[in-house]
């Protein structure tokens, strides 16, 4: 992949954004007007499930959310740990009743919970402030100019640690606090810089430092602005892979290139999907799976019918693919392919969809592909 294009629009009255890779249409993202993701919680626990090694936790909200229990225990903000020092503490398992702090990473959609986080930080206009302690900046900022990305990260660093040792509100946390410089501090100075950190720094220990007085469970920070914080997100996924990505804003819908967006998703949306070659595929959801059902569309006889069924199986196989991102269809997905006697021609499908399957941004996992050519799936928000 050479490039990544990001479009953000509006589609049936909701703010929405398309992603292009290379051109080809990849991703659609919707925000929910009632979106709480990026929102920071003082939460309680409710139910652990050791089998699976979450939590739920009651937020306050109409329900509860789904938390995965990080593995380090110290990575777990405990509301109780509020004005402690982090050499004092002990090590504590996560239990029911405990109250935490947490974010929310993913909405909840269809029957699925939204789920919650252990690694929390907030984002402003120039920089995003965590608990990694760590002092960095954005791979977008001073592109060839070693001297001065060195001496930034000094600098950064410098302000991180001065915060960390002497800011009295910080005292109370028993984590240290990171930031991260955003591209948009490129036009300001060394000074400048030090004061956005200090400043995030200051704000984001605020938060998590109000959960000791707030009565659990309840929200400590709104994320006003969930597609800002989007775009973020995408951006930092694709400069992990080097691709360089354009942001295009046209919430109007007046653009072409927009419009043809728009019938392309449509498209995909369709319960029947047509393919070049006249085979289609079919979408049906159900409350337990997704069953995708490829069709060749005509009737096939001859020798070669089994070359005719790889191919369009392969055809079939890349848009699948790309509708499941697109409509970012998740849980289980089973895929009625059209059988096939040669098991060399078995063998090449199952070798594809691993390979596409890899491709996925989101964890997607190919469990088998049975001899009456289903392929089984699983695909995480």
């Amino acid at each position: 992949m050479d490039n990544c294009r990001l479009v953000l629009t509006e589609y049936n009255n909701k703010k929405v954004s398309f992603i292009y890779e290379d051109g080809i249409l990849a991703e659609a993202h919707f925000f929910n007007n009632e979106s709480i993701k990026g929102n920071i919680y003082a939460g309680r626990v409710k139910v652990i499930d050791k089998n699976i090694g979450s939590a739920f936790i009651d937020i306050g909200e109409k329900n509860d959310v789904y938390y995965i229990i990080p593995k380090n225990d110290r990575d777990i903000l405990y509301i109780d740990r509020i004005g402690s020092k982090a050499k004092d503490l002990k090590k504590r398992t996560l239990k029911e009743g405990d109250e935490i702090v947490c974010m929310i990473s993913r909405d909840a959609y269809g029957t699925k919970r939204a789920k919650a986080t252990a690694k929390i930080d907030i984002s402003d206009s120039f920089m995003v402030t965590n608990l990694s302690g760590n002092a960095g900046f954005s791979s977008r900022l001073f592109v060839g100019d070693h001297s001065k990305r060195k001496d930034l990260l000094r600098q950064i660093k410098i302000e991180v640690d001065r915060f960390n040792n002497g800011y009295e509100g910080c005292e109370a946390l028993p984590c240290r606090l990171g930031v991260i410089a955003r591209t948009s501090v490129g036009d300001k100075d060394i000074d400048e810089i030090r004061t956005l950190a200090e400043r995030s720094m200051k704000n984001f220990s605020r938060v998590l430092s109000s959960a000791k007085n707030r009565k659990v469970p309840a929200c400590l920070y709104r994320n006003e602005d969930a597609a800002e914080s989007y775009i973020d997100e995408i951006t930092a996924r694709y400069q992990g892979i080097g691709v360089k990505t354009e942001v295009k804003v046209d919430y109007e819908g007046s653009s072409i290139f927009t419009r043809d967006t728009v019938k392309k998703y449509e498209k995909y949306c369709q319960k029947i999907y047509y393919l070049k070659s006249g085979a289609f595929i079919i979408t049906e959801k159900t409350e337990a799976f997704t069953v995708i059902d490829v069709n060749s569309g005509v009737d096939l006889k001859g020798d070669d019918v089994q070359k005719t069924f790889l191919r369009v199986n392969l055809e079939a196989l890349d848009e699948i693919m790309h509708m499941i991102r697109i409509r970012n269809i998740t849980g289980a997905i089973l895929i009625d392919f059209i059988s096939m006697t040669d098991p060399s021609f078995n063998s090449k499908l199952t070798k594809e969809i691993r390979r596409l399957c890899a491709l996925d941004p989101h964890e997607t996992h190919f469990v088998d592909l049975t001899k009456l050519g289903i392929a089984e799936l699983t695909r995480k928000a």
